[in-house]
């Protein structure tokens, strides 16, 4: 059982993919993300997709269709949140890290 202390949160690494694999859908004010964790064995595959739905033509905007912006796999033995909250930092994916930071205090959190 490998453990994790993700903002002062202990987090069993095992159970919290388990509740993260598949979709989430994440709205944002002008569109929405969709963070995507799919186990592929040895490898985890975490996957983010965005689209924008809402045009600001002040600021040259349209709508667009969905693109992926974050598309990374990761060994499941060396797997960390903090590697992956660092890998989505680095592409200014600030609401997705701290959607997950929420969930794992949700769902880990216990006093």
């Amino acid at each position: 059982m490998k453990i994790e202390n993700i903002a002062g949160i202990e987090v069993n690494i095992d159970e919290a993919l388990q509740a993260l694999l598949g979709e989430a859908k994440i709205e944002q004010e002008d569109g929405y993300f969709v963070l995507n964790f799919n186990d592929e064995g040895e490898q985890l595959q975490v996957t983010v997709d965005y689209e924008r739905t809402v045009a600001d033509t002040d600021k040259g905007l349209s709508a667009i269709g969905v693109n992926t912006v974050f598309n990374e796999k990761y060994h499941l033995e060396q797997f960390s949140f903090d590697q992956l909250i660092e890998d989505l930092h680095a592409q200014n994916l600030e609401d997705v890290e701290n959607w997950i930071v929420y969930f794992l205090e949700e769902k880990f959190f216990r006093n």
